[in-house]
C-alpha cells in the first residue's frame, strides 16, 4: 500500500514517472506498473530477484550480521548491513521474519506471471556475482518482456550490495542514457569508488 500510494502521489506531481527499484523494489515497481500504468514512461529495475539462488557469501554475511558486535568498513557485510538497515539481533527475532520472507516469494511469483504486460522501455541491471539473484531471473526478462522495450546491462564484477569501480561506470552510463531517453537530463557525479546501493 506504501508503494501504490508514494506512486499516486508522484502521478498527481508529474506528468510522467520513470519507476526505479533495486531488488523488492523492482517487483513493487512492476506490480504498479501492471495494476496502474497510466503516466510510467519507463522502469528501471536492478538486481531484479524474479528467481533466488542464495550464495554462500549470501550466508556469511548474514550470519555476521547477527552474531558480530563489529563489523569492518571494508567487509562486504557491511554493505548488506548499511542497505538491509538492519541491526544485530538474536536468532529468535531472526525467525520472526518467516511471514516476510514468503511475502518476497509471493511477490516474484506475481511478478513473473505479468511481466509479459510491460510495453514502457525497461533498463534492466543485472549483478553477474549476485549472492542472492539467480541468473534466471536475467532468461526470464528475456523471454517476457520484448524486445522493443528491454534493454539489458550486465555487471561482471558486482554483488548484490557492493558494485565494482568498472561497473558503477557502467550502471551509470546507462542509467543516464536510459533517462536521457525518455527525456530526462541526468547530471550525477560518481566518486572513483566501490559504493554500496
Amino acid at each position: 500500500d506504501y508503494t501504490r500510494t508514494q506512486i499516486n502521489l508522484y502521478k498527481q506531481q508529474y506528468d510522467k514517472i520513470i519507476l526505479v527499484g533495486h531488488s523488492m523494489g523492482t517487483l513493487l515497481s512492476f506490480i504498479a506498473y501492471a495494476e496502474n500504468p497510466e503516466q510510467i514512461t519507463g522502469i528501471v529495475a536492478i538486481d531484479s530477484p524474479l528467481h533466488v539462488s542464495v550464495k554462500w557469501l549470501a550466508i556469511k554475511n548474514n550470519l555476521k550480521i547477527g552474531f558480530s558486535k563489529k563489523i569492518s568498513e571494508n567487509d562486504p557485510a557491511q554493505a548488506l548491513l548499511h542497505a538491509s538497515s538492519v541491526a544485530p539481533c538474536s536468532l529468535f527475532t531472526y525467525l520472526t521474519w518467516a511471514p516476510r520472507i514468503i511475502d518476497l516469494f509471493r511477490l516474484m511469483k506475481q511478478t513473473r506471471k505479468l511481466l509479459h504486460c510491460v510495453a514502457v522501455p525497461t533498463l534492466v541491471i543485472h549483478a553477474d556475482k549476485d549472492e542472492l539473484v539467480s541468473s534466471s531471473s536475467v532468461r526470464v526478462f528475456q523471454r517476457t518482456i520484448s524486445t522493443k522495450y528491454l534493454q539489458l546491462i550486465r555487471l561482471p564484477e558486482s554483488t548484490h550490495f557492493v558494485y565494482g569501480e568498472e561497473d558503477l561506470k557502467t550502471c551509470h552510463k546507462a542509467y543516464c542514457d536510459f533517462l536521457n531517453s525518455r527525456s530526462t537530463a541526468c547530471s550525477l557525479s560518481i566518486p572513483p569508488q566501490k559504493k554500496t546501493v
